[in-house]
């Protein structure tokens, strides 16, 4: 009797046994069952997105004029993102109100994916913040495919000006002549805003087209100096066109030891908040976007064409030759610098409207 209860308990056991490993089995192929139909899902949606882009023609936005610096960015990446697409993207430049006309038609455009564009991170950024005339877009709902390149401005006066550095401009009792191209332009409002935490006199004289053609009425003496980008200003300082007078940056720039930057200068109390958001914005630098709402697969096949065009050994070679620096945030973090950007505190924003109105 007692053999045969043992033998039953046995036999229950075996059974259980039996169960439980029938149901992990279940449970692991139901679970790679999952991972192998994400994967498929995966695999399809790119390639959906590749049999689209296949011979399209995609439009890169540029809100400048030909050859300024945004444009040789957009112009170097180009060719290799046209390559990884398997589409032919071509150059479109939108000039107009430093920059704004062409990002409110990239905005506007077709969220159909055959549409990109460069921004001028700072500038719209802060024309969205303080509600500029004539804003017709939302940073905050364009999708995003990362960005280019973030550097410090380049603050310089030119050989045929009387000011050789930054001591010299401050105590000036006359105003500092400088060419700029549109207002609204990051660049316009850096100087708007450097003005006023430095506390000198300012006379900018706005028009020009392009970049090069404000170096250029530096260069002629029509006016002392200008500002802009690190990459494209340091080459007239190395040919001694012009002198180096400030970073608008955190630090120092190894290529320009001993030039001062911002974010190492005593500034009053009440200004040193807003310096800190200065620096920060221009983290955003030349970024790319589509418009709101590209299908998602399109939106994740254009940035991996972006960033293989990044990484891409010629546009690398190009980079480096033509002293155009990357410095590639992806497009998910580009976004959440972005959303983050447009939320400005309202005491910085009133500095800011303060200064630039």
């Amino acid at each position: 009797m007692y053999v045969f209860r043992r033998s039953k308990v046995l036999a229950l056991l075996i059974v259980a046994l039996l169960i439980l490993s029938v149901a992990g089995c279940s449970q692991k192929t139901t679970k790679n069952g999952n991972s192998s139909n994400k994967t498929d899902n995966a695999q399809n949606a790119q390639k959906e997105a590749a049999n689209f882009y296949k011979d399209k023609v995609v439009n890169f936005i540029v809100p400048y004029t030909p050859g300024g610096g945004y444009d040789e960015y957009v112009r170097m990446i180009t060719p290799a993102m046209g390559k990884y697409l398997g589409a032919t993207v071509v150059v479109k430049n939108v000039p107009g109100a430093g920059s704004l006309v062409g990002t409110n038609q990239l905005y506007a455009s077709k969220a159909d994916g055959l549409t990109v564009g460069i921004i001028n991170g700072m500038g719209m950024v802060i024309n969205q913040q303080i509600g500029a005339e004539g804003i017709k877009y939302d940073l905050a709902k364009m999708s995003w495919l990362g960005r280019v390149a973030k550097e410090p401005r380049l603050f310089i006066a030119g050989s045929k000006s009387p000011y050789k550095n930054l001591d010299e401009v401050l105590k000036s009792d006359k105003p500092f002549k400088l060419s700029m191209t549109g207002v609204g332009s990051g660049e316009y409002i850096t100087c708007k805003l450097i003005t006023g935490i430095l506390n000198f006199k300012m006379d900018m004289i706005t028009g020009y087209e392009t970049s090069a053609e404000a170096d250029l009425a530096m260069l002629r003496g029509e006016v002392d100096g200008t500002l802009g980008s690190l990459s494209s200003k340091i080459k007239l300082v190395k040919q001694n066109d012009a002198f180096s007078l400030l970073q608008i940056g955190q630090d120092r720039d190894p290529s320009l030891p001993d030039i001062p930057a911002l974010g190492e200068l005593k500034v009053p109390a009440e200004k040193e908040k807003l310096v800190k958001t200065l620096i920060a914005m221009l983290e955003t630098g030349r970024m790319v976007a589509a418009p709101s709402d590209v299908p998602p697969e399109r939106l994740a096949f254009l940035r991996e064409a972006f960033v293989k065009a990044l990484e891409d050994p010629e546009v690398v070679a190009s980079a480096k030759k033509g002293y155009r620096p990357i410095s590639y945030l992806d497009g998910p973090q580009t976004e959440k610098m972005v959303k983050e950007a447009v939320q400005l505190p309202e005491d910085i924003l009133n500095q800011i409207k303060e200064a630039v109105k």
